[in-house]
């Protein structure tokens, strides 16, 4: 029987600590997928209050997606989920 992949999505609101936790169990060798939507709002020089327009927010959901397809075990300060919460919330 195949071993089952750990896939474990940190959730909260800005300025809970997700981050935070991120960086710690990074340091201690976990392999982490942090602060995805950042880096695509900077390579496409977003500021951060457009993060939630419709184009940002495509960009970032690709970008969490291609991350989160990985085969190997993770922990995330994303998920999709965080991408349709800021999608929907201008709505």
């Amino acid at each position: 029987m195949a071993k089952q992949k750990k896939r474990i999505i940190i959730t909260g609101a800005h300025g809970t600590g997700k981050t935070t936790l991120m960086n710690a169990l990074a340091e201690d060798g976990t392999r982490t997928i942090s602060q995805v939507d950042r880096k695509v709002v900077e390579e496409n020089g977003w500021g951060h209050s457009e993060n939630t327009n419709t184009e940002c927010q495509k960009a970032i959901f690709k970008a969490i997606k291609k991350e989160l397809s990985s085969k190997r075990n993770y922990i995330s300060d994303r998920g999709l989920t965080c991408v349709a919460g800021y999608t929907f919330s201008k709505a």
